[in-house]
């Protein structure tokens, strides 16, 4: 695994080949230039194939998996709320769903106004990142490691990493953590360059990439200390302490850049006053000890294998066995033992790895998980989906041996700032370390069963979700808005569940939701779910996203005996009866009536039990609702004088789709 793959050669044939003319060889000259040269330029290039090949099937089956799915919950409001924001700092820099994040923010107010809802362009940007993600992944380990056939092991590890597919699966999670992957791919790069060279220029493109993650999300402000930790326990020589010294002085200018810019990010997070809803103990240490056994070993071998769906299926929780997760536990002390008897550097790397998961992943969560159920969040993947990065690093780390182009240069060096810096005396030792050719088999073994074990992962992941429901609604319902005449009057009710739960509040009714699908202010009218006076075609939206006749769903009116259901002069009063006492948990009472042009204007009263409603009577069939609560066995009417008032049906209980009305009659047609 230590092999290095040699430069590329450019072939010239012989100039014995070409005739006196200069002209070109002919095409049985070419012959000699056939499959045994391509065979030797795909062997010399063969390192760089494979990661390739790689970096192209994780991108067929990112995009694949995102094909899957659509957009869920804090989506639709975080959508809404850039489509009606002006591109401003205000906007930017506002908290969205607990979290700072201009760079999703902007991303949002961009694709709202390309389409909004479209998953295509949105899951066309996550798949531009991720592909950006895999090759700074792979440029990362080739200038770490060198070009050797190792690299192939930490990036296959990170490409196929189950811990990051579910949250990329959901937009809003995908659009932050993607970038800081790359951003921790990308100033790890710069930065070791920094090292090496000590020119400031890497620093300053280091720098930029981590104002790059910061954008995105304020895990990024731990990337400078990552960088200080892979430099001080693997780029500078000599025992920790002394090798930590070093670091410190000879890249002090480096060190004070990259801290402005983490410190200046910190300040406008101050400046967003971000509100924190701590854990208590016994929760965080439920939520530490879950997400370790169940989430984050598994993760690391390929797991969790199995999954356990939230309820509207376009999402699922890591649920391994219970057998294989304490199994995972025990293989990956045993993977880390080995690997410090073997190299005594190695523990380094897997300080590195525990000191990122508990510093970026589970504390950030405890800071905001309040009283949310700390089991069921500790198998949430998207919390340590950024872990996947820093674990490709770290495997590099503990098992192979850092380039000697990429060391510090140490204290009183006489070679220039670009020379390979091993150890004094055995720069070849260094890098021609590693591990004895039996074991290659067994690592290709165990490379082997982590990648099958991952995507069988990702495959059950894909079969234990869904996000037909969201896609269907969704669509149906930027059909129906399209369709709708204007100053149509719809029910301002609750979306599904599944498209947005009811504990986001008012931000998951349908006018936050479905409003800003309309063309324009005027084109719909929204009725609050508790309506009060006349309203005539009221529609509502269907659990499919169509438009459908709102109907009141209870209890219902007996009809009126012949002629006995208008008033007149010496009848002023109408009941109406219902055929049994309503529903106690009724909120709204729908009366019919037909009036005559000569009663117009006149007014009549509305009266359920003890509450009633006063309204102008208008010519023609209408409907008058009142919002109610309780029971009542009649509907008493009262106040119009005179021919020409006639009451219909009425009914008390909750607005409801007519679902079964014939097809054609709601929208979209």
């Amino acid at each position: 695994m230590g092999e290095i793959e040699p430069s590329p050669r450019r072939f010239v044939a012989p100039r014995s080949s070409y005739t006196s003319s200069d002209d070109p060889p002919d095409q049985e000259d070419r012959g000699i230039f056939g499959w045994s040269e391509l065979a030797l330029v795909l062997r010399r290039h063969a390192i760089s194939l494979a990661c390739a090949l790689l970096v192209i099937a994780q991108l067929i089956i990112k995009g694949l998996f995102l094909g899957h799915f659509f957009f869920r919950q804090q989506d639709y409001q975080y959508f809404g709320t850039a489509l009606k924001s002006g591109f401003g700092w205000a906007y930017l820099t506002a908290e969205g769903a607990g979290h700072l994040s201009p760079g999703a923010a902007a991303a949002a107010w961009l694709l709202a106004r390309i389409g909004l809802y479209d998953w295509l362009p949105a899951a066309a940007l996550l798949l531009v990142l991720s592909a950006a993600a895999s090759l700074a992944a792979w440029r990362l380990l080739r200038t770490l490691l060198g070009n050797r056939p190792a690299i192939v092991i930490p990036l296959a590890l990170y490409l196929f990493a189950p811990l990051a597919f579910p949250g990329d699966g959901w937009w809003l999670v995908a659009i932050r953590t993607l970038p800081v992957q790359l951003a921790i791919f990308m100033t790890l790069t710069a930065h070791v360059r920094y090292a090496a060279s000590r020119r400031f220029w890497h620093a300053i493109a280091a720098a930029a990439w981590l104002a790059f993650g910061l954008v995105f999300s304020a895990k990024a402000a731990l990337i400078p200390l990552l960088l200080y930790a892979v430099t001080a326990g693997f780029l500078a020589r000599g025992p920790l302490r002394q090798a930590g010294r070093q670091a410190a002085v000879r890249l002090w200018r480096g060190w004070v850049l990259y801290l402005a810019v983490a410190a200046a990010y910190l300040g406008v997070l101050a400046a967003a006053g971000l509100r924190l809803a701590p854990a208590s103990w016994q929760s965080a240490g439920v939520f530490i000890g879950d997400a370790l056994r169940l989430s984050i070993l598994p993760g690391i071998l390929g797991g969790p294998w199995r999954w356990y769906p939230a309820p509207d299926r376009s999402y699922a929780y890591a649920a391994p066995p219970s057998a294989l997760a304490w199994a995972c536990v025990v293989i990956v002390l045993l993977i880390v033992a080995g690997s410090v008897l073997v190299r005594r550097r190695a523990w380094r790397a897997w300080v590195i790895l525990a000191g990122w998961i508990t510093l970026a992943d589970l504390l950030p969560a405890l800071l905001g998980l309040g009283s949310a159920p700390a089991a069921l969040l500790a198998l949430d993947t998207q919390y340590v989906a950024d872990a996947a990065a820093v674990l490709a690093i770290a495997v590099g780390l503990a098992f192979w041996p850092v380039s000697p182009a990429r060391r510090l240069i140490g204290a009183g060096a006489a070679a220039g700032p670009d020379q390979p810096a091993g150890e004094p005396g055995q720069p070849a030792r260094q890098w021609r370390e590693f591990y004895p050719r039996a074991l290659r088999p067994v690592a290709a073994v165990a490379v082997g069963v982590i990648a099958g074990s991952s995507l069988w992962s990702v495959h059950t992941y894909v079969a234990d979700t869904s996000s037909v429901v969201q896609r269907v609604y969704i669509g149906n319902a930027k059909a129906a808005l399209a369709q709708a005449p204007a100053g149509t009057q719809v029910v301002n009710e609750p979306v599904p569940s599944a498209v947005m739960s009811g504990l986001f509040g008012r931000a998951a009714d349908a006018e936050a939701v479905l409003g800003p699908l309309a063309a324009g202010p005027k084109k719909i009218i929204w009725v609050t779910a508790r309506p009060t006076g006349t309203i005539d075609k009221l529609l509502i939206f269907g659990p499919d996203g169509r438009l459908y006749r709102a109907i009141v769903a209870g209890g219902r009116s007996l009809s009126f005996p012949a002629g006995q259901g208008c008033l007149r002069p010496g009848v002023s009063t109408l009941t109406v009866s219902f055929a049994a006492p309503t529903p106690a948990w009724s909120a709204v009472l729908r009366v019919g009536y037909l009036a005559s042009k000569a009663e117009a204007g006149q007014p009549v009263t509305i009266g359920y039990g003890s509450q009633q409603l006063t309204v102008p009577v208008r010519a023609g069939l209408h409907s008058v609702y009142l919002s109610v609560h309780g029971s009542a066995s009649a509907v008493v009417i009262s106040g119009v004088s005179g021919f020409g008032f006639c009451a219909g049906d009425a009914e008390a209980g909750l607005l409801t789709p007519d679902t079964a009305e014939p097809p054609g009659s709601g929208y979209p047609r």
